[in-house]
């Protein structure tokens, strides 16, 4: 590929990884369609002279090289927004350069690129110390900063007078003779130089010969000049005020992002560099979880009664039949590092909290409560964001967030699912139908429809805008579960016709919901143990069940064998398991007061 520097006079292919000096120019690789292309641009901006799809051309505003623009075959558009990535990325480095007193580094690289950072810490202490006349400070300030010479000249030129007035004669000498500033306005405004120089030798000047008004004003027109772009006379600010240590912000940004991606885990040791962890690259294979990798010991008072995984991997979340909820370093096992857990605060309720739900983003959590009540959290801040008290007259069982978590359903002990507004903070509907406590509900992947699972040993599948149920599944005939109840369902297939239904019972089973029969069981080699709970692996390959002698049962989805059955070492029974977005990581919770962690 060929990128062609036109200009105003010649005209010249710039070959690939062309370098051309003179003009600030940058080398960007794009990696695409495994093919790699080197592009040179001198600072400017694109614009189209085609439709879509056709040639791209950069004209540039540059002072150093104007008139002349990069054209480029390339049929990507991205590619007009990527040379002002790459500035933005340069005066990252130069602002962290500048607060880590890499100040030869700094200075270099502004030399090479053309690129100035032109910030400083704080625009309005730079205008006070011009205005109070602090002048050390003020050129320290300055030394690193690109400004305009007819900016920087009447700075020069009003600190010399001062200077001169306050008798500080070999000071303004040295300024007035040996400064860069000066040097410029003695080859270039010799009026004015020699203006000064006169005063200096004579050691008596009149301000009024070179400004109006008093000391201070002039002093205000300098720091406003300054502080103002008077390149083109208008008033865009050419000194910026940047929040400090963006790089690092950024960097820690991405890392946060890559942790919700399931890319990168908490508290492992990662490599910025190289963009790889010592421990795993990219989300785990998935493998059967076996090993007891720690414990997390609670007081039989604050036992735990709902643990969950964040959607973003980050955390492991308990609640406590005391009303506590903590955010835990499942990796250490320590409560994890946020600022109201550290100050001794903690999201609750009044009483027991028996249910909690994420949304997708991991920003908000809702949490349901055995009086009935049900509270929206911001996780990061601890601050409760809205409250519904009650949602229900009995115990909230299980929620979900929807519609971009602007709507919350709840199901609890009353036999009912509600919808909730979080903006209203209003019931928007009511899902009537079952006739004893709903267990759980899940939502599929579009959020129009949803099953719920009940101790009236029945699935039911709704309609979630209509409220309407479409279908009641029973996995047994009703003779001989009517007093069993139905403990987890969840969604298996990507047509979301096949559910997954756990209850109280030897065995589990896979049904249709369009057809209305089982298709697969998960059981024991005999018929002594029933399961209380189960989950699904993160791409539903392996299924997790705990039977009532508090072991674990390892089943294959696909095949439905049994890989393996361990002890859980819990001392009493075993109420509820939860397993992590994207790693091989299990929680188990008992009546022990114990939360135990499994890895493969």
């Amino acid at each position: 590929m060929g990128v062609a520097l036109i200009g105003n006079e010649n005209k010249k292919i710039i070959k690939r990884n062309g370098v051309k000096r003179g003009a600030m120019i940058v080398i960007a690789t794009l990696a695409m369609k495994k093919c790699e292309y080197s592009l040179n641009k001198s600072h400017g901006h694109f614009t189209r002279d085609s439709p879509l799809g056709k040639d791209l051309v950069l004209e540039s505003k540059s002072k150093i090289a104007p008139g002349f623009s990069l054209r480029c075959d390339l049929k990507y558009p991205f590619l007009e927004y990527l040379f002002d990535i790459i500035l933005y990325v340069i005066k990252l480095i130069l602002q962290f350069c500048k607060e880590n007193s890499l100040t030869s580094t700094l200075l270099s690289m502004q030399e090479e690129t053309g690129i100035s950072l032109n910030t400083v810490d704080s625009i309005d202490e730079l205008k006070n110390d011009i205005i109070v006349g602090r002048w050390d400070k003020v050129l320290l300030e300055l030394s690193n900063l690109k400004i305009s010479y007819d900016k920087l000249i009447d700075l020069f030129e009003h600190i010399i007078i001062e200077l001169i007035e306050k008798k500080e004669f070999e000071l303004s000498k040295q300024l007035l003779r040996k400064s860069e500033v000066m040097n410029y306005c003695k080859l270039n405004q010799v009026e004015r130089y020699l203006q000064l120089e006169h005063c200096l030798q004579r050691q008596v000047i009149n301000s009024g010969e070179f400004y109006s008004g008093t000391i201070e004003q002039r002093r205000k027109e300098i720091a406003d000049s300054l502080i103002k772009d008077g390149g083109n006379g208008g008033s865009t600010a050419a000194i910026q005020q940047i929040e400090p240590s963006r790089l690092l912000a950024l960097l820690g940004q991405a890392l946060k992002w890559q942790q919700y991606q399931g890319i990168v885990q908490p508290g492992d040791d990662f490599d910025l560099f190289k963009g790889q962890t010592k421990t795993v690259s990219g989300a785990e294979q998935e493998e059967p979880i076996t090993q007891l990798d720690r414990s997390i010991v609670f007081g039989d008072k604050n036992r735990p009664d709902c643990a969950k995984f964040t959607p973003d991997s980050q955390y492991l979340v308990t609640s406590s039949i005391d009303g506590f909820i903590e955010v835990w370093n499942y990796n250490t096992g320590a409560l994890a590092n946020l600022d109201y857990q550290s100050n001794d605060e903690f999201m609750m309720h009044n009483t027991g909290i028996i249910s909690m739900c994420f949304s997708k983003d991991a920003e908000y959590m809702a949490s349901g409560s055995t009086d009935g009540h049900a509270k929206v959290w911001q996780i990061k801040s601890g601050k409760c964001l809205r409250r519904f008290e009650p949602a229900h007259s009995q115990a909230v069982t299980c929620l979900h967030f929807i519609n971009n978590s602007t709507q919350l359903l709840t199901s609890s002990i009353d036999s009912t699912i509600k919808m909730f507004g979080l903006k209203s903070g209003k019931v928007l509907k009511i899902y009537r139908g079952h006739l004893a406590s709903i267990n759980e509900f899940q939502i599929n992947s579009n959020e129009e429809k949803m099953v719920s699972c009940s101790s009236d040993a029945t699935v039911k599948v709704w309609d979630i805008k209509t409220g309407e149920c479409l279908q009641t599944l029973a996995p047994v005939a009703q003779t001989k579960i009517r007093d069993i109840p139905i403990k987890n369902v969840f969604y298996i297939d990507a047509a979301q016709d096949l559910v997954l239904i756990c209850n109280q019972s030897p065995s589990i089973v896979i049904m249709s919901i369009r057809k209305q029969f089982i298709v697969k069981q998960f059981t024991l080699d005999n018929d002594k143990f029933n399961f209380v709970c189960c989950c699904l692996s993160p791409n539903k390959k392996y299924l997790y069940a705990v039977s009532d002698d508090n072991h674990m049962n390892c089943f294959e989805l696909e095949t439905s064998n049994l890989l393996y059955r361990y002890d859980l070492r819990h001392k009493k029974e075993v109420v509820g398991l939860t397993i992590h977005p994207n790693r091989n990581i299990l929680a188990t919770i008992s009546l022990d007061s114990n939360l135990q962690l499994w890895k493969s």
